[in-house]
């Protein structure tokens, strides 16, 4: 969401407020949001990473980690998918942009 390109925008309410520093920006607030998780569940990726040679040795030292990673991840990652829906559902695309880009 560039505003030189303008090609695409989230959905902004009536009311809903812009950047603290720029309130005529409009944030793309839940793209932010979603790049924030996917950060977090790139770092549990390292946790698992190296969980995996424990699996097969008599150590449950990897249970500790797994009964935190597994459940934060998927929940998160479920959390994403929804609002990733919402994003695409309500997204304003403008078409005449992108093909004047396009030509550019």
């Amino acid at each position: 969401q560039k505003s030189e390109t303008r090609e695409v925008e989230e959905f902004f309410a009536k009311g809903q407020k812009g950047s603290s520093a720029m309130p005529h920006k409009r944030n793309p607030i839940g793209s932010e949001n979603m790049a924030g998780l996917a950060r977090v569940i790139r770092g549990y990726m390292l946790t698992a990473y190296e969980n995996v040679p424990l699996w097969h040795e008599r150590d449950i030292s990897h249970s500790s980690a797994e009964r935190i990673i597994i459940p934060d991840a998927t929940i998160a990652l479920n959390y994403m998918l929804n609002r990733f829906g919402n994003i695409v559902k309500n997204l304003t695309v403008f078409p005449e942009n992108m093909k004047r880009n396009m030509d550019r």
